[in-house]
């Protein structure tokens, strides 16, 4: 299994973001676990890809970057148009 890292301060930033509130802590154990709706490639990084969780009943988008050893979460953030497309599943 990879190991799953996210920067702190990202982390600090997002929690304190009255539009978000997500925890990329909860996000990494939810990754994890393998609570994921979908994996798609990144439309604007092509390095990227973005996993499609549902957290707190909305879904989000959390981009990442994998290698060998690890997958690296770059943020987390809810997404309108996702949740038009997932909602149905949960």
């Amino acid at each position: 299994m990879k190991i799953i890292r996210y920067n702190e301060e990202k982390r600090a930033k997002i929690l304190e973001n009255p539009d978000r509130k997500i925890d990329l802590q909860i996000v990494a154990l939810m990754i994890n676990e393998g609570d994921i709706l979908d994996i798609r490639p990144s439309p604007n990084y092509p390095n990227q890809k973005v996993y499609i969780i549902k957290y707190n009943d909305y879904t989000c988008a959390v981009p990442f970057v994998e290698t060998e050893k690890e997958i690296f979460l770059k943020t987390v953030f809810p997404s309108r148009a996702l949740h038009k497309i997932y909602s149905k599943y949960f």
